[in-house]
Order: C-alpha cells, then sequence, then structure tokens
C-alpha cells in the first residue's frame, strides 16, 4: 500500500465523530496538567510542556483539542501506538509519533524526544531480525518490514544528529548535558544494529548498514558535544592517565599479533591529545581486555 492509497483510507475515517465524552476527557485532562505545571516546569517536555506561557494558554488548549479533533479520528491515532510494522496503522504511528517533536518549545526537548524515536526503531528492527525461524512466503514480508524500519530509522538518526549539532552551536552546556542523557541509547544501538546486521542480507542488510553509519556519526557527535561540560573533559584526562598505566602493564605482558596491533594504534590516539582520541582509545583498550579475559568478562555479564 502507497501513501496515496493510505491517505486516502485515512480520509475516510473523518466521517466517524469523535465521542463527546471522550474530547472532554481529553480537554479536563490537559487544563488539569496545566494546573499543576508550574510544579512540574523541568521536566515538561513535547506536548504537554508547550503550556509553560502562561499568557498564551486559552490558545495553545484551543490548538491540542483541534488537533485532537481534526486528526483523532474517534481514537485512531490513539490506537496507532499500539501497532507495529507491517499493520495498516503503522504509518499513522510513525506521522503522530512526531507531534509532539514539532510542538516542543526548547531545543533540547527536541533532541530528547527525536533519540526516543530512533530508539523505538531499533527496539523494533531487534524484534524483526530475532534470529528465529520464518516460513518461506513470511521471509519477504518480513525483510520489507526490515528495510522500512531501517529507513525511518536513518532518517530518525540524522535529525538527532543535526538538531544535537545546532543545539550545541547555540548553547554547550545544555548540549553537553543532553548528550550525557542519550550516550548509552546511542551505544546500545550501535550494538544491537550491529548484530540485526549480522541476521539479515540483502536490501535489509544495506539499509541497515546505513543506519548504522548514521548512527556512528551521531555517536561522534554526541562525544564531542560532552565535551561542552568541564567535569567530563576533567574525566577524560583522568582516565587517559589510567591508560598510560595500562598500557605500561600490557607491555610487560605477552600479547598476541591483534593485541600488539590495537596497544600501537592507542598510543597513536593518545599522541594526538584530542578528546575525541582520548575516547576511541578507551574503546580500543577495552577491546584488548575482551580478548584477555573473553570468558570473565561473560561471566561479568
Amino acid at each position: 500500500m502507497n501513501e496515496q492509497e493510505l491517505i486516502r483510507k485515512i480520509r475516510t475515517l473523518k466521517k466517524i465523530e469523535p465521542n463527546k465524552d471522550w474530547v472532554n476527557f481529553c480537554y479536563q485532562g490537559i487544563v488539569q496538567r496545566q494546573a499543576t505545571s508550574d510544579q512540574k516546569q523541568e521536566r515538561q517536555e513535547g506536548v504537554f510542556g508547550w503550556f509553560s506561557w502562561s499568557r498564551f494558554q486559552p490558545a495553545k488548549i484551543g490548538i491540542v483539542v483541534s488537533l485532537i479533533m481534526i486528526f483523532g479520528f474517534g481514537g485512531t491515532i490513539f490506537a496507532s501506538f499500539a501497532s507495529s510494522p507491517g499493520d495498516f496503522l503503522y504509518p499513522v504511528k510513525i506521522k503522530a509519533e512526531k507531534v509532539p517533536i514539532i510542538l516542543a518549545l526548547k531545543k533540547e526537548a527536541k533532541v530528547r524526544l527525536q533519540a526516543n524515536l530512533a530508539n523505538k526503531r531499533v527496539e523494533e528492527i531487534s524484534k524483526l531480525t530475532e534470529d528465529r525461524p520464518l516460513l518461506i512466503e513470511d521471509m519477504a514480508t518480513n525483510s520489507a518490514q526490515i528495510v522500512s524500519v531501517a529507513k525511518n530509522l536513518n532518517e530518525e538518526i540524522l535529525s538527532t544528529h543535526k538538531r544535537l549539532q545546532e543545539l550545541q552551536k547555540e548553547d554547550k552546556i545544555k548540549a553537553a548535558k543532553v548528550a550525557q542523557e542519550i550516550t548509552s541509547k546511542v551505544e546500545q544501538s550501535e550494538k544491537i544494529l550491529a548484530q540485526a546486521s549480522r541476521n539479515s542480507e540483502g536490501e535489509s542488510k544495506e539499509e541497515l548498514e546505513n543506519a548504522i553509519k548514521a548512527n556512528e556519526n551521531l555517536k561522534a557527535q554526541v562525544y564531542s558535544a560532552k565535551l561542552g561540560d568541564p567535569s567530563y573533559v576533567k574525566e577524560l584526562e583522568n582516565r587517559k592517565t589510567e591508560i598510560i598505566s595500562q598500557i605500561e602493564e600490557l607491555e610487560k605482558e605477552e600479547l598476541n599479533e591483534e593485541q600488539k596491533v590495537l596497544l600501537e594504534e592507542i598510543k597513536e590516539l593518545l599522541e594526538s591529545e584530542s578528546p575525541i582520541d582520548i575516547i576511541k582509545s578507551i574503546e580500543k583498550i577495552n577491546e584488548i581486555e575482551k580478548i584477555s579475559y573473553p570468558q570473565l568478562l561473560e561471566i561479568q555479564k
């Protein structure tokens, strides 16, 4: 089903009148939420975070209720949030999920929300690429779903990257804080996508590789943004001192060829004194430890 067919099907839903009690319930929920907004201002993001400017409250409440009336279609949008790739309402879900980002005022909120969407797409890919037996007739459908989700993921990652980059130019401290918050998601996505790529082939594998490259670029941007926090820079300097000590200890041991190559790469990275290179050296020293103590690391997990 193409986009035009989907639009035609959705338009037929306009004939369904939203239940008045349901609309009133949504309106009252928004008003009640606003009544306590002053106490929760720092935690509010997305749609409800939009109501923090009291002089525009009536207009904003009206707009959101209008959105519910126009796009709600008797709860269709809300029902779409439970849909999965391949479901009829899944494209509706993808569009609806972007609304909080559009309505969010703060740029740091937009970055967080965009990163959350990317994380959702990664979770969907993880489920679609699980190592499980599939019927021959289901393989083509599964592959097409992976391609579709991977393309959406790539867009979400690129948008997150762009938004974080823009925030970093305007406010390095805020960008550093947001980057710190989304670091674990980006790193976890890297592992999940690598496994998904190994379990895929053909066009689905190609799209996953594109998402992996986009995620690598986002990861570099996240690390760059984190450098806006002086405490993080200090932490890196301390870690560099630890790595130098680790190198001295490793040079006393009998290393295999792979470990020797990694060790030389770490030395070169540390010579540049670039914070980004220190981060890369940390990753490589961890690789050496995985090679040296694979069973121990597996037990610790």
